[in-house]
């Protein structure tokens, strides 16, 4: 499969003009790039044979060097990324469930990975919605839309995680019999967690709401 790159842009005028582009992947890369701001930095990643990684401290002048975060752990090409001041979170799926990694350094280096969902099969799309020390990670499982949104939520930077991984399932946020699916989160800075998804459960597809304290 022939290789492609990502590159990169930035203006400083407010759009009005851009400077030239910049290639982070030289020739790394089968797409699917993903891109998270904060106030700390610019935070890249894309898919390869796996996930790999770059980071800018000083507005996109300069890059750091490529890092492998899912080497030796397996990659399916699905993942996500988000940041909150120095703390970068990222997440992909692999066979062996949904693998997570943190950066408390402006993604200088990564704690070592922890397996967030062990086994879990017929993930898709793993995300994070971010307020302050609330981290939510959610994923939603299943086969042609027969399937459940689930979550874990960490209280602490994204450090650790509840209900613990290795002791209890993961919370079922839409628990119903139809069909889900087009989940969109969002946490206010109280840690409350915001959802609306679309639900086949009345018969035909509507938009269903739930906040979670």
């Amino acid at each position: 499969m022939p290789s492609s790159s990502i590159f990169f842009r930035r203006s400083t005028n407010g759009g009005a003009t851009f400077e030239p582009a910049q290639n982070l992947s030289g020739g790394w890369s089968f797409g699917e790039a993903r891109l998270s701001v904060s106030d700390w930095g610019l935070f890249a990643g894309w898919r390869m044979w796996d996930l790999l990684f770059r980071s800018s401290l000083d507005g996109g002048t300069t890059w750091s060097n490529m890092l492998n975060l899912s080497e030796g752990f397996g990659f399916s090409g699905v993942f996500n990324i988000d940041s909150n001041g120095p703390n970068v979170y990222v997440t992909w799926t692999s066979s062996s469930g949904i693998l997570y990694r943190r950066s408390t350094n402006g993604g200088i280096t990564f704690e070592p990975v922890q397996n967030l969902c062990n086994n879990c099969t017929e993930v898709n799309d793993p995300f994070f919605a971010v307020a302050g020390a609330n981290v939510y990670l959610l994923w939603w499982t299943g086969v042609n839309w027969q399937g459940d949104i689930f979550y874990r939520q960490s209280v602490d930077n994204g450090a650790t995680f509840e209900p613990p991984p290795q002791n209890e399932p993961a919370q079922n946020v839409s628990n119903t019999p139809g069909g889900t699916g087009g989940v969109k989160a969002a946490v206010s800075s109280q840690g409350i967690l915001y959802l609306v998804w679309e639900d086949a459960t009345p018969g035909n597809s509507d938009i269903f709401f739930r906040a979670i304290r």
